[in-house]
């Protein structure tokens, strides 16, 4: 079961998660969070998924900043639904731009391209 208590956060991710909240809310984007501090049971079974076991592959590492609770993971939420398809690029692209004007940043692939966009890390 993923935890998505923002307290299990590091001490310097969560007064950064604490003021992303807080201008979300501000701007009146709806999110839940996905996932906070993970256990390296819990990494190694979601890199399996897709390599072996079922399911598409959701991760590229065994070493997940959500090891250290450096990393959270979000779903903007539209019309009371997790937005997935990332209907809403605005709001999507609004809790990326707070997360780094906070010193949070995504995973970039060596193409360049982020690899995650609902994840936010330190």
């Amino acid at each position: 079961m993923a935890d998505r208590d923002p307290k299990h956060l590091s001490e310097k991710m969560y007064p950064r998660f604490v003021e992303w909240d807080r201008q979300m809310k501000e701007e009146d984007i709806d999110y839940i969070l996905t996932c906070t501090k993970r256990t390296q049971a819990e990494q190694n079974a979601l890199w399996l998924q897709g390599r072996g076991n079922p399911g598409p592959k959701v991760t590229w590492t065994l070493n997940s900043r959500h090891l250290a609770g450096d990393a959270f993971d979000f779903c903007i939420i539209l019309n009371g639904k997790c937005d997935w398809a990332m209907n809403c690029k605005d709001h999507w692209n609004r809790a990326v731009e707070i997360g780094k004007s906070l010193g949070m940043s995504q995973v970039i692939g060596k193409d360049g391209k982020v690899k995650e966009f609902a994840h936010l890390q330190v």
